[in-house]
């Protein structure tokens, strides 16, 4: 089983078949760059849960993740980004769900 540096759990993944993860692979599982993996690299940890700061990239994404708008049911995943009123949604991600 392929291991996350952010906490993740890869095996939950629809591509865990073809990934390494990002703890093998320095980060890079996909080729580009996890900036959370990036950052565990450059900060001497191997994990997230390894590192005792208050973590400025988590509060960054979790910032970006509060500004979107999520919609799911049993059938799809809805994102959709809105701008500081909450209106105008524009759609990042649709995925029908199996």
């Amino acid at each position: 089983m392929s291991a996350s540096m952010c906490g993740i759990d890869c095996s939950l993944c629809e591509q865990r078949g073809r990934c390494k993860g990002c703890a093998e692979t320095m980060g890079k599982p996909f080729g580009g760059s996890c900036a959370v993996a990036q950052c565990c690299v450059e900060n001497g940890h191997d994990s997230c849960k390894n590192c005792g700061n208050v973590c400025q990239m988590r509060e960054k994404l979790l910032l970006e993740l509060n500004s979107l708008g999520v919609a799911a049911d049993e059938s799809f995943l809805l994102v959709s980004e809105l701008d500081a009123d909450g209106n105008n949604a524009e759609i990042v991600v649709y995925k029908k769900r199996k």
